[in-house]
């Protein structure tokens, strides 16, 4: 059965393009989503954290460490029923291996009306439950949590020493 709410589909829009990164949060807004959006992966792991989105548009090439369907696999740990719509410029598709049902992938440019057909489609599609995690699949998770964490913590090292001059 195709997933239905009361309440307006959460989107989280992450992408490390200012001007890219407004213009899918203006379009999906205007479309009737709730939308919050992230420049980093981390910043969207954060959100994530907080509170439950319904789909999460995140541009495939990141800066700042993770990618975004090394971002997607993160999230999923967190939030198994998200499904994510990959951007990019450069040649795709791309899904998460294990849940190609889950995501799919719009190539920039797009029109607006693609992209908003995009993330209804996604919201419309039956999914069956997600199955428990195969061993193989968990250590790559653990693999990206250290990898997260070491993230984490230079951001933190970074952030530090720039207070300290200022």
């Amino acid at each position: 059965m195709p997933m239905m709410s009361s309440h307006a589909a959460r989107v989280l829009v992450v992408d490390d393009d200012d001007g890219v990164r407004d213009l899918i949060g203006f379009v999906l807004a205007e479309a009737g989503f709730d939308v919050s959006t992230a420049p980093t992966a981390l910043t969207a792991l954060d959100l994530l954290a907080g509170r439950p989105f319904d789909v999460m548009v995140t541009e495939v090439l990141l800066a700042g460490g993770l990618n975004g369907v090394e971002l997607v696999k993160c999230a999923r740990a967190q939030q198994p029923s998200l499904r994510s719509l990959f951007i990019s410029g450069r040649t795709g598709p791309y899904a998460v291996v294990d849940e190609p049902d889950r995501d799919d992938f719009v190539g920039i440019p797009f029109r607006n009306r693609e992209l908003v057909g995009c993330v209804w489609e996604l919201l419309s599609r039956d999914l069956p439950e997600k199955q428990l995690s195969r061993q193989s699949r968990e250590a790559e998770l653990r693999i990206l949590e250290a990898r997260l964490a070491r993230l984490r913590s230079e951001y933190r090292e970074c952030k530090g020493s720039a207070d300290m001059i200022g």
